[in-house]
């Protein structure tokens, strides 16, 4: 099971600047490759302390000048957010700058708040990101190709630059439905769930949903990728194990909002007062779903993914207002107890 380390950049304060955010996002994938990650996911969002990161590719390339074996992925580029020419030059040029190191995300977005200011409608992210895949598809076909119709007209064009990895870097799809498995499926490319506070039975449930997709296509699910993204504390006492529970409410209280519509945002900063049903669970049901607890824990969650058929684990450290030293400390930790330095020498 390859393992990854997700970088979103949170702030739920005015502190840390965004100085010190670039600073520990670039610090994080440096550690990442020190301690054997497979590599990093990059997280895309728009206008909110939720993620500091509205350029997920200008990240790529910026860690790729700093590292040299680890992969560098989005999690995700938000389609409809962006015009698919474009696109497809800024990935060439990404995965370029990172010497074939490359690995893309795309998804649907889900905040009519990010969508707004760009002119675009979310009712119609499903049909849009149709289209903007079409488009890509033909872009990596190969040169001189044209596009006479549609959403997004062009005449015989040729990417330039081409990407390292032809036809494209692999691609994954984030997947919240049996539509999203069949998009995934359909287009080749690989899965992925996000997990958050949903715990274990949210797994479990939408890995046998795409299990369930692939028998209608009469494909072998375990021949494919199948990416999950957890969130990860490493603590042995109570405390510290309620401590990262507290964190993970407070970060999906905010996405929460975002995706409802209900988010009060003043200076860029989501107000986290008060609660939200869907977020604020009990702690057990986040670290079943979750590496958020001591050395045990992580060894069962570690073989309970792989058992089901992970492939890829995005783990995300730094979330909601878990400091850097307990970042470190559960890179590290999670690291040793998977055995990533071994696996890499």
């Amino acid at each position: 099971m390859r393992i990854w380390t997700f970088l979103i950049g949170q702030r739920v304060g005015p502190r840390p600047d965004f100085e010190e955010i670039y600073r520990e996002l670039l610090g994080d994938a440096e550690r990442a490759e020190q301690l054997g990650y497979h590599g990093v996911l990059i997280a895309e969002h728009h206008f909110t302390g939720y993620c500091a990161i509205p350029n997920p590719l200008m990240l790529a390339a910026a860690i790729g000048q700093r590292t040299r074996r680890i992969r560098i992925g989005t999690a995700v580029i938000v389609l409809p957010l962006h015009h698919p020419v474009r696109l497809a030059e800024n990935i060439a040029q990404a995965d370029q700058l990172t010497c074939g190191r490359l690995e893309l995300g795309f998804g649907r977005g889900y905040s009519a708040y990010e969508f707004t200011p760009f002119g675009q409608d979310l009712a119609s992210s499903a049909t849009i990101v149709a289209e903007a895949l079409d488009v890509l598809e033909k872009l990596w076909s190969g040169p001189d190709v044209a596009n006479p119709d549609g959403r997004w007209p062009f005449p015989a064009l040729t990417v330039t630059p081409r990407p390292v990895q032809r036809p494209r870097p692999p691609a994954w799809y984030a997947c919240g439905s049996a539509s999203s498995f069949g998009v995934a499926l359909d287009r080749g490319l690989f899965p992925f769930i996000a997990v958050g506070v949903r715990g274990r039975g949210f797994v479990e449930q939408y890995r046998w949903t795409f299990e369930e997709e692939c028998r209608r296509r009469g494909i072998d699910a375990s021949t494919l990728r199948f990416g999950a993204q957890l969130l990860a504390h490493h603590g042995s006492e109570p405390g510290e194990v309620e401590r990262g529970a507290r964190a993970a409410r407070l970060m999906y209280r905010m996405s929460s909002r975002l995706m409802a519509g209900t988010q009060r945002v003043r200076g860029g900063l989501v107000d986290l007062s008060g609660t939200e049903p869907s977020a604020d669970v009990p702690t057990e049901q986040i670290v079943s779903g979750s590496l958020l607890g001591d050395d045990d824990h992580v060894r069962r969650q570690l073989a309970w993914l792989e058992d089901i058929g992970v492939t890829d684990l995005s783990l995300n450290f730094r979330y909601g207002d878990i400091d850097t030293a307990s970042v470190h400390r559960s890179m590290e930790r999670v690291a040793e107890l998977a055995g990533l330095k071994t696996a890499q020498s």
